[in-house]
């Protein structure tokens, strides 16, 4: 991991001033806890980083909230310069990496998530990048809860981002799992898709590969337009989330 590391450092002429390592595990705990392999041991917790321009604050110490998903960084550049939406539904929007990648190019966006502090940290990543973040909506609530209201007021937007946990409980006792329950996700949401819009489809549940990220698509809207993308070259071979850009034939 070290030499790759180092060997992509090179080639791209960066210079990494801290290097953690943090272990996958089913449970998070202290088995999960970042350990600091090299570099300063005295710079902040928090930082700024910059992704084309984009600026968000990350918590190199944290578990499994960093606050970046580095491996949807060709996703939201493809958002940028092919879908360029209007508006946009972020479900699942954590700290609002596409959020942010979509207000660049002039859209209006509603974030959805279950956890305050996470939508949180989506205020504070606009406000560094200099964006009105009350322009935008934050919806701190259940997904599946929300998504029927805005059918209701027949919302609608260009964009759709569905990139869900692999497992969720919510309100009611509700169960979601991403192997079972993510077409039943995507019918939810094609009632609020724009006239020539697209939906991500993201996962990073292992059973989950890009064909079968099709198959969900192609059951919803069998001659639709499916647009697949390669993680960013960092990452080896099935070690990034699987994602599939979804514009249904049904227009």
């Amino acid at each position: 991991m070290r030499q790759e590391f180092d060997g992509f450092c090179r080639r791209h002429a960066v210079r990494a001033r801290r290097l953690f390592l943090r272990r996958l595990v089913k449970q998070p705990g202290e088995a999960d806890v970042p350990i600091l392999l090299s570099g300063q041991s005295d710079l902040p917790r928090t930082v700024p980083i910059t992704e084309r321009g984009l600026r968000a604050m990350v918590d190199f110490e944290a578990g499994y909230s960093v606050g970046w998903f580095c491996d949807q960084r060709n996703n939201r550049a493809w958002m940028e310069s092919h879908a360029r939406p209007k508006t946009v539904l972020n479900c699942f929007a954590y700290t609002g990496a596409f959020s942010l990648a979509a207000a660049r190019v002039g859209a209006i966006t509603t974030s959805i998530d279950i956890a305050k502090k996470s939508l949180q940290r989506a205020r504070t990543n606009f406000e560094i990048n200099g964006w009105d973040a009350t322009v935008h909506r934050f919806l701190v609530d259940d997904v599946f809860a929300v998504l029927p209201r805005l059918a209701r007021r027949r919302e609608l937007y260009d964009v759709i981002i569905l990139d869900p946990p692999t497992f969720s409980r919510g309100a009611g006792g509700r169960v979601f799992r991403v192997e079972k329950n993510l077409g039943d996700l995507l019918a939810l949401v094609m009632p609020l898709l724009n006239s020539r819009g697209w939906i991500l489809l993201s996962t990073n549940a292992r059973s989950l590969d890009v064909d079968a990220l099709r198959v969900i698509a192609q059951t919803e809207s069998p001659a639709a337009d499916l647009k697949p993308l390669n993680p960013p070259e960092e990452y080896p071979y099935g070690s990034a989330s699987s994602t599939l850009w979804f514009q249904p034939n049904t227009f």
